[in-house]
């Protein structure tokens, strides 16, 4: 997934994105995460955050200014169901 869309992050900007584990059908899972958020950056939004199911799995995408001394422009995390990902998002 950092292959597929670290070219639409633009410089200075990280995008984090979650999963729910177990991962369902992950490769079709992640093929079509990344096209999903592959079509939201081509629309250009003033800020991209989003949540979605697909195949059973609680997928989310925030784009989020970078701290300084990071330098990766997707960061992903697989969690338990009971996590608070706006919590994860927010820090």
């Amino acid at each position: 997934m950092q292959d597929a869309l670290s070219d639409y992050v633009p410089a200075g900007k990280t995008l984090i994105v979650t999963c729910t584990a177990p991962i369902r059908k992950s490769s079709k899972t992640a093929a079509e995460f990344a096209e999903m958020v592959a079509r939201a950056f081509e629309q250009k939004p003033a800020r991209l955050d989003f949540k979605k199911t697909i195949n059973e799995n609680r997928v989310r995408a925030r784009l989020v200014k970078a701290a300084p001394a990071h330098d990766a422009r997707v960061v992903g995390f697989v969690h338990n169901p009971d996590v608070d990902v706006e919590a994860l998002m927010s820090s």
